[in-house]
Order: structure tokens, then sequence, then C-alpha cells
């Protein structure tokens, strides 16, 4: 059975079948907000009369999601976690997550890192969503939960260019090709997707020294292999650290209060010859990530001559996902497109 807006939210916070499911694709902490008094009330009603922390409407629908997501799981073995460190190092808190394989033969592969200003994973609608359309569209998906909180800069970027890796390393296993992998991130997704592809080759040499003193094994298996993704999407990605205040706030929880900024840290600094093509996308209308950041990357990749498409929808809002329902619906068309004409896909 699936949940609906007229479910209640006990039904869903008290079935203790889903919660360890529902604990990635919901935070606990979200769960928190509802007092007991209001626990009877239908998700419908909750969004009513509960705001989140940041000033919206309670997550209703992130949450039926969630739920639907976690039933659907578990029923099917759809999605299957694995801690990228091996737990080496108090890395415990990245993992990937590998959706089971539903078409035959060798495919291009998507590694998908949800937004959340690096103090949260949207996963539903930057991950699971993604990886669902991705799916059907005829690529392998895969979701990584990046660390977060004190896991400053460069520790997200190792997390992917580990995650490209192990994905690539592990081609015949997963059936993908190796020479055929994107990366597509959300927001600060999107700035960790545009960084780990123009410092792969800085960041495996950390990787390297990392795995080496505490997983030897774990380094030679990825010894040698390149964590430069084959194309990369980013929509409406965090580009350009403490160019105004939203920028200096981000900027601060991913490489710490009063830290110096540096030209690295800004995804268009990170852009040279051998960048991978660039699906880039935003939409007017975003509040918290201005279009200035997508068009100041979009002229780093035109300035270095590596094909892009940057895109501007009219409408969509900030964290719209796939754009079901909004001017960015089809977006995710278009980057498929865009990647075939590149050679992937």
């Amino acid at each position: 059975m699936l949940y609906t807006m007229d479910s209640r939210f006990r039904e869903i916070a008290e079935n203790t079948e889903i919660r360890e499911q529902m604990n990635v694709f919901f935070p606990q902490a979200f769960i928190d907000l509802v007092p007991e008094e209001m626990r009877d009330c239908t998700l419908y009603e909750l969004e009513q009369k509960i705001r989140m922390p940041w000033g919206v409407p309670f997550l209703s629908d992130e949450l039926m999601k969630a739920a639907n997501a976690a039933v659907r799981s578990m029923e099917e073995n759809l999605y299957i976690k694995e801690e990228l460190w091996n737990g080496f190092g108090g890395r415990e808190s990245a993992v990937l997550y590998i959706r089971k394989p539903e078409r035959e033969g060798v495919l291009p592969a998507a590694v998908i890192c949800p937004g959340g200003g690096y103090e949260t994973h949207s996963v539903i609608g930057e991950g699971i969503q993604i990886m669902e359309d991705l799916s059907e569209k005829g690529y392998r998906t895969f979701m990584l939960l990046y660390r977060l909180g004190e896991n400053r800069f460069p520790e997200p970027q190792k997390d992917l260019d580990l995650a490209v890796r192990t994905i690539r390393s592990r081609s015949e296993e997963f059936r993908i090709d190796p020479d055929q992998i994107i990366t597509v991130g959300f927001s600060a997704g999107g700035h960790l997707v545009t960084t780990e592809a123009g410092l792969h080759e800085q960041l495996s040499q950390l990787v390297d020294e990392d795995l080496r003193s505490e997983d030897p094994e774990r380094a030679a298996q990825i010894r040698g292999v390149s964590g430069r993704p084959d194309g990369v999407c980013s929509g409406y990605g965090f580009i350009l650290f403490g160019d105004d205040d939203e920028g200096r706030k981000i900027a601060a929880s991913h490489i710490g209060e009063g830290k110096e900024i540096l030209p690295c840290h800004s995804a268009q600094n990170t852009v040279k010859a051998d960048y991978p093509p660039a699906y880039v996308w935003t939409v007017e209308d975003d509040d918290l990530v201005p279009p200035s950041h997508s068009l100041a990357f979009a002229k780093a990749l035109d300035d270095h001559h590596i094909p892009h498409v940057m895109k501007m929808f009219p409408q969509g809002g900030h964290g719209c996902g796939n754009g079901k329902g909004t001017s960015a619906d089809g977006w995710i068309d278009e980057m498929v497109r865009f990647m075939q004409e590149n050679g992937i896909g």
C-alpha cells in the first residue's frame, strides 16, 4: 500500500518496518518537528499547520514520496547501500546507493549528487527521483550521499572522486561503460560535481594517500583509475563562493567559518582544457542561487572551448529537481541528447 497526502503522519512515523530506509530518505530531525498532538493529522493538514525552520510549509509531499520510496525499496530490494570508504577513518557517513538494474547490456552510468547546502541531502527530489528518471532513459544510476557538516572542502569532493573511480573500476560488475560516466548535481551538489570534474587529479592523489594508509587493498583496486567524469550536469548549481551573503554563508558551511575563500572553491576557476562536456541549467526565478552562478560557469566553459549547453528556464524555483510542473520540465531529455551528441549513451 502506498501513502497519499490523506495518510496520517503517525502511520508513517511509527511504521517500524520502513524506519531504517526512511532515515535515509527523510531526515529524522524533520520528523521530530511534528509534536505529539499533531501526529494524527493527515499530511495535507500538516502542510497547512507547520512550517520548516527556514519558513516554507512542512515538507509533506517529500515525506509522502520518501515513505513510498522506502516501501518500494524494501519490497523490491531496489537500492543497494554501500559504504564508500568501508568505514575507515570515521567516513561511514559517505554512502553510495546503487539502483538495482532492470535493463540488460552495458549502459552509461550517472552518479547523482543531491543538494542541501552541504548541511543536508535533498534525497527524494534531487536524488531518488533523478535516479528513477535517468534509469528510464537508459542509465545505470547511483546516488552519492557525500559527507556533510564538519567534513569541509575537499572531503565531499574526495567522496565523489572515490565514487567515480569505484564505479569505473567495477564496470563489469555494474554493467556500465567505464568511458561513459556522468555526474549530475543540484545546488550544492552542482558545486560538488563541477569542482570535482576540474580538480579530479589532485583529489585522486589525496584519496590515494588516505587509502594507502587505511585500506591498502582498496587502494590497489583503484590505482591508476581516473576520477574524471566523462560528462557533467549542474542544475541551479552553486558556483560562486563568497560572491554575496548567501555565497558567504554556504562557503562557511563548506570550508569553515572565517576560512579564506580560495579561487579553487569556485567552480568556474577549475575549468581547464580537459574539462568534460557539461550541461548547465538554471531558472530565472531562483531566489536562493541566482542565475549569475550558472552563467559564470558557462562563460568559463566557453572561454576554454569546452562543449556545453547553458539553458535558462523562466520558471521553476530553487529545488525544482526534475522540473515536473515547471518550465524546466524536459531538461532531462535535453541533457540526455547532449550527452549522446558527445559520445555518451
